[in-house]
């Protein structure tokens, strides 16, 4: 009716009604998790809006709602251009909300220099309004995207300003958000209990508070530190928030859990499933950061399987280009590791593995006890006591943790000849991973006894025929082939299950130049 109105009273009039309906039906597509009809209802509210305040918040609104479907791009734009109108009107206060809305969707997107890239200089311009509650969300959000590129003493210098406001203005929102960054910065840090103890109230208060985005957030959070204690338990939290994420139809933290599930389920030994849970949202319409990220784990388990992955980690390099998002990155730099380790170059596997440490920090205490384990088969024991020093040097605690520390004193003990001390601590370490629910470790822990010890230990026998079974059942071919070999070179026996046939190819990341 509007666009065939006549210029004047009664186009406005349809025009005002037009907006009405479009934004509350966004609202009623929002709180039904239909996020991307949400984006299209406030397009079309656009179309009928000319006052620019008004428009700015449409454009705030349609950046969120872009940003939980997963449409990462367009939440760039339309946030990009919320700030350009706010700036036209000269409104900093709406500048600093509609840019702080800019760094979430680049957050959000794993373009975290990106993030900081907008961040940064808005805090400066915009401290002379602090504390104003547009200025504190624009600072909580910095110190996320400082969290997120390793700036870990810069996080948490700006998250402890954030917080003391935040906690006398009683704003909830920013007070629970930056909870949960000073939790993953302390955890990065080695202080993993105090870190997932802030993690867990900012997720508290986000449930209380019905944030559901925030509550996802200190999920996601929360169970990637608690793989380190209990890993079991994680997965069943992310599997919990997968459940919740799909509930309410964000498209963002589902594809995310999804990602943190399968290569879970890869941990504890369930490869089949795990690939099967990452090959699923590779199917849909995902946007190239979400898909570079899950295709590089996917990667990981097929080249664990021994499949021919080096054409497929050729492209995705490629696609990636010199990004140098640490986010993207190290998706790449483990598939890599992990082909590298499962073909026999140890020494490669293990120089890519550190690089990614470099990157990422909070990666070490789960790949120095990688590395050492490729020190240790390439008999190597000063560079594996240079990765048990770098894992004691995290200050990381908790069962796992403890139990690497055990399985790679057991392959010191064994390279130095202490075979008697080799063989007890070989015996408690893989008793624990059994008891954790850690068939993985368990299998490899075996797998380095036989290396390490060889089958004249009488000991070595048992782990290693249970390692033997295990491989078989999921596939491990380059790890069956080398414990047959290590207990002598027996024949390697097909897997009982039906033949994998051909590599099931993954689609790999888009063009980067295809993306803004």
């Amino acid at each position: 009716a509007h666009a065939s109105a006549a210029a004047g009273a009664e186009a406005d009039a349809l025009a005002a009604q037009a907006r009405i309906a479009l934004k509350a039906a966004a609202d009623r597509a929002v709180a039904l998790g239909a996020h991307d009809q949400a984006v299209a209802f406030l397009e079309q509210a656009l179309t009928v809006t000319a006052d620019p305040s008004e428009k700015g918040e449409i454009l705030e609104r349609a950046s969120e709602s872009a940003s939980a479907a997963a449409r990462f791009e367009s939440a760039d734009e339309f946030a990009k251009r919320a700030v350009d109108l706010y700036r036209q009107l000269g409104n900093r206060p709406d500048i600093a909300r509609a840019t702080a809305k800019l760094g979430s969707a680049r957050l959000w997107g794993s373009q975290t220099n990106a993030a900081v890239e907008v961040l940064e200089p808005a805090a400066a311009e915009f401290d002379d309004l602090w504390p104003k509650p547009e200025v504190v969300d624009l600072n909580g959000y910095l110190a996320a995207a400082y969290l997120f590129t390793d700036r870990v003493s810069d996080c948490l210098a700006v998250a402890d300003r954030v917080l003391e406001i935040a906690e006398h203005q009683d704003l909830t929102e920013v007070l629970a958000q930056t909870l949960l960054t000073k939790g993953a910065a302390l955890a990065s840090l080695g202080r993993v209990r105090e870190g997932t103890g802030a993690i867990r109230v900012g997720e508290d208060l986000a449930r209380e508070a019905g944030l559901t985005t925030l509550q996802l957030r200190g999920i996601l959070q929360r169970t990637y530190w608690e793989l380190e204690a209990d890993t079991v338990r994680a997965l069943e939290g992310m599997r919990e928030g997968l459940a919740l994420a799909r509930r309410v139809g964000d498209r963002r933290a589902t594809l995310r859990l999804t990602n943190n599930v399968g290569f879970s389920e890869f941990i504890v030994g369930q490869w089949d499933e795990g690939l099967s849970t990452l090959e699923e949202p590779l199917r849909e319409d995902v946007e190239w950061t979400t898909r570079a990220a899950i295709t590089g784990n996917a990667l990981v388990i097929r080249a664990f399987r021994g499949e021919p992955v080096t054409s497929e980690l050729a492209e995705l390099e490629r696609l990636l280009g010199d990004t140098p998002d640490p986010n993207i990155v190290v998706n790449l730099l483990d598939a890599q590791g992990s082909q590298a380790f499962a073909s026999g170059r140890l020494t490669e596997a293990r120089s890519i593995w550190h690089r990614m440490i470099s990157i990422d920090s909070g990666a070490g205490p789960a790949y120095y006890y990688q590395t050492a384990r490729a020190a240790l088969w390439d008999r190597d024991p000063e560079g594996a006591r240079m990765d048990l020093a770098s894992l004691d040097a995290t200050g990381v605690h908790g069962r796992v943790i403890e139990t690497r520390r055990a399985t790679i004193r057991a392959g010191l003990a064994a390279l130095e000849g202490h075979t008697a001390e080799s063989v007890a601590g070989y015996r408690e370490a893989i008793r624990a991973w059994h008891d954790l629910g850690l068939a993985n470790d368990e299998a490899f822990s075996a797998l380095d006894m036989a290396i390490l010890l060889g089958p004249s230990v009488p000991e070595v026998g048992p782990p290693a025929a249970s390692a033997r079974e295990f491989f078989l059942r999921v596939g491990g071919r380059p790890f069956l082939e080398r414990l047959d070999a290590a207990m002598g070179g027996a024949p390697v026996a097909e897997p009982a299950a039906e033949p994998a046939g051909e590599p099931r190819p993954i689609p790999v990341a888009k063009d980067v130049s295809a993306t803004s």
